[in-house]
């Protein structure tokens, strides 16, 4: 069952997708129909999921309600395989675990960003998005971070 995002409790599990470029408007509307359809009719063992998603363009966030219905790993399998076909009709990647979405929604390269740090358009302490959250109240309270102390301050200069 499709939920808005807003309405789903503190306590709802988050999956983080974060793609390699921002959507157009055309992808924009048929990554919203894609997902709208796919997590109306998304089971666990043929028990409806209740879920929702954010789409901050790069940034995709998917939610679920697991007081209900945990999803197992057959529904999760499913909600890749239904990304995946459609990064592919679109040319995107969403499962590059290795990129940087700034705060603007650009989504950066583990590269891109080690150039953007020798240039000083990028420093430790600037704002980034999270891409792993505990449950939803974690990313309410606190969506950004600095890139120092994300998974990527084993690559930033001493």
């Amino acid at each position: 069952m499709k939920l808005p995002f807003n309405t789903l409790s503190a306590e709802a599990k988050l999956w983080t997708y974060l793609a390699n470029r921002k959507l157009n408007t055309q992808e924009e509307a048929h990554l919203n129909d894609s997902l709208g359809d796919f997590l109306k009719n998304w089971e666990s063992h043929d028990k409806p999921l209740s879920a929702g998603y954010l789409w901050e363009n790069p940034l995709l966030i998917i939610g679920v309600e697991t007081s209900q219905h945990k999803p197992s790993g057959c529904a999760l399998d499913k909600l890749e395989r239904a990304l995946k076909n459609f990064q592919s009709a679109h040319g995107l990647d969403f499962f590059e675990r290795t990129r940087i979405c700034s705060i603007t929604g650009d989504s950066y390269s583990i590269e891109e960003v080690l150039k953007a740090i020798e240039t000083g358009s990028i420093k430790d302490k600037t704002q980034v998005r999270r891409t792993y959250f505990n449950s939803k109240e974690d990313f309410e309270k606190e969506p950004c971070t600095e890139l120092r102390k994300t998974w990527f301050a084993q690559h930033l200069p001493s």
